[in-house]
């Protein structure tokens, strides 16, 4: 399957817990992530997933493209597990593991990513990303207070950068 389109998000660093008792619950998978050294260019970067929920394990590549902020091109291709696993080996320690919970507020899906380990190292990062259809539906979007600081296009906050440089607690 190869899907192509334009990811339009916006990301948040929850403050408190409160999404736990302010959105309902829908769904939960656990998302293993690398970023290949091998396949990284300049204005684009490629990222391999696992995911597990309860429709079994997938895999995917996926090419992102340069973001102007709010959006950004997207290429999702689903591979083999054997094709995943000798990416996975070419990673160095660009990786990650969250447990992803899909949430809905006010008929608004909102993706809380539980990160459990950045670069092989255990971490308790949350982050809160909403995907939108349009960019005017993204900027109209009024986030509750509990989604916290905005950190859409904050490059130093993208899964990438945080495979390569850590968390950057700025």
């Amino acid at each position: 399957m190869n899907d192509t389109n334009v990811e339009i998000e916006r990301r948040f660093l929850p403050t408190t817990l409160d999404w736990k008792k302010e959105a309902e619950w829908v769904k939960s998978k656990l998302i293993f992530q690398c970023y290949p050294t091998t396949l990284q260019e300049k204005d684009k970067f490629v990222r391999i997933r696992e995911t597990v929920d309860e429709n079994g394990t997938s895999y995917e590549l996926c090419i992102k493209g340069p973001s102007d902020g709010l959006s950004c091109s997207e290429d999702e291709i689903a591979i083999s597990e054997s094709e995943a696993r000798e990416y996975f080996l070419n990673c160095d320690k660009r990786m990650l593991t969250k447990l992803r919970h899909v949430l809905c507020w006010k008929g608004v899906f909102i993706e809380v990513d539980q990160f459990q380990k950045i670069r092989c190292e255990d971490t308790k990062l949350v982050i809160c990303e909403i995907e939108f259809e349009t960019v005017n539906e993204a900027k109209a979007f009024e986030p509750p207070a509990w989604l916290g600081k905005e950190i859409t296009g904050l490059h130093h906050w993208s899964n990438f950068d945080l495979c390569l440089n850590g968390i950057p607690w700025d």
